[in-house]
């Protein structure tokens, strides 16, 4: 069930790993624990559940491979970018706050970047394009088609700029980092003008079964004796 529940939602193996990784150890210390009386069919039977286990291990491992075969080392790893609409709010945003939105305005939300959108990024690079420009690219396509199909009144535009043009919709999409290459909650984004981070916190850490969080805090950090 696990398996085909991560499969089904789209790119997070890693957390899977790591549920399944916590139960194999669960069940490791159960078999090894001399306290416990188990009866030889009960631990047979947790020994069956180890290799069945160790099994779905080695075919997320697998997966990871050929992933790693068909994209680029870059391309492989899990993405996270940070999404922002603002501007000028339209209609869906006024009516009612019941309505329900993905994203919830002027409020920063940290995204898992699906496999299909990576897929997407690198199959439609441009010459010219960093990898994150073109994953930021491809995360906001949809999100301005769907805001276009419901107000085509204002200009959408995706950007990954501050703006203050409030005749024009935007939705700003960067990529973030992790501050922990396994687990985290918090997120940054290092400004090349002036070396200033943009650090968020989420209430989960990533990866999660959840693809989008809101940003619980956002903090900005100066950075003393940066060069340009």
């Amino acid at each position: 069930q696990i398996e085909a529940a991560y499969a089904e939602e789209d790119g997070p193996e890693d957390l899977a790993c790591s549920q399944l990784e916590e139960l194999l150890s669960m069940i490791t210390a159960s078999i090894n624990d001399e306290s416990k009386q188990f009866h030889t069919e009960a631990r047979t039977a947790l020994r069956r559940v180890r290799a069945h286990i160790f099994s779905k291990l080695a075919i997320f491992s697998e997966r990871d491979v050929g992933k790693g075969l068909a994209m680029n080392r870059d391309t492989a790893a899990q993405m996270y970018v940070r999404v922002v609409l603002h501007g000028n709010k339209p209609q869906r945003f006024k009516e009612s706050t019941t309505i329900p939105t993905f994203f919830e305005w002027e409020m920063p939300s940290i995204c898992r970047v699906p496999k299909s959108t990576l897929m997407a990024a690198r199959n439609t690079k441009h010459r010219n394009e960093s990898w994150e420009d073109c994953i930021c690219r491809s995360f906001a396509k949809p999100l301005v088609e769907a805001l276009k199909s419901e107000d085509a009144s204002p200009s959408i535009v995706a950007t990954d700029q501050t703006t203050t043009d409030e005749t024009k919709t935007y939705i700003s999409v960067m990529v973030v980092h992790k501050k922990n290459s396994i687990r985290s909650r918090k997120f940054f984004i290092r400004h090349d003008h002036d070396g200033s981070i943009t650090e968020y916190t989420v209430a989960h850490k990533f990866p999660h079964a959840l693809s989008r969080q809101r940003s619980l805090i956002t903090s900005e950090i100066k950075v003393t004796g940066h060069q340009k």
